[in-house]
């Protein structure tokens, strides 16, 4: 049964908040929002009617150059690319007859009579 003397419990303390609320205070009517938002204002007096110059064109470099089989830099990416593929195709299949030859093994030792 659950005690019925309440007076030996201590009395609980009101929670406290949180967080600290934001002070609260009155706007004064000077500093009030404006009645009428201000946009972009654009006075034709204030703007100069000299045209700007038109930008010189620019003349690029032929691309052949660097498109072209006799580029050093690309016959040697194109060696380096053609050297991993071979790696990667020799490593493969290295690795499937590593897995590959404990069951070749077994096969033939079963199947010899």
């Amino acid at each position: 049964m659950p005690p019925t003397n309440t007076q030996r419990q201590p009395l609980k303390e009101a929670p406290r908040p949180r967080h600290k609320s934001k002070p609260k205070f009155d706007m004064p009517v000077e500093t009030g929002p404006s009645e009428a938002p201000v946009g972009w204002v654009y006075r034709a007096s204030e703007v100069s009617p000299t045209p700007t110059p038109a930008p010189p064109q620019l003349q690029h470099k032929s691309t052949e150059s660097s498109t072209s089989p006799d580029n050093p830099f690309l016959m040697v990416g194109v060696g380096l690319f053609r050297i991993g593929i071979g790696t990667l195709g020799l490593m493969s299949r290295a690795a499937y007859g590593m897995m590959v030859f404990p069951i070749r093994l077994a096969k033939a030792m079963l199947s010899s009579d």
